[in-house]
């Protein structure tokens, strides 16, 4: 919300005042978070291993969440509506 009303106010005021806003704001909160879980599991498939020490672990878990949030940002919050 606060991305739409920075940079898309018009089309944001003109969707709220029809009731359209919240739908599509759902839905592309509901898509995002769908596409962080399988981009961070992919991530940590292809990064992690076994054999790995506990900080080590936790660091590629911190990039493969800084990762995949950033991507789903990118491809689906910061779209035009």
């Amino acid at each position: 919300m606060d991305y739409l009303e920075e940079n898309q106010r018009d089309k944001m005021v003109f969707r709220m005042s029809r009731g359209l806003l919240l739908p599509e704001v759902e839905k592309r909160v509901k898509e995002a978070k769908d596409l962080m879980i399988s981009l961070e599991k992919k991530y940590l498939k292809e990064h992690l291993n076994s054999q790995m020490d506990y900080l080590t672990t936790v660091k590629i878990r911190n990039q493969a969440r800084m990762t995949a949030e950033e991507i789903a940002m990118n491809q689906i919050i910061y779209q035009p509506l």
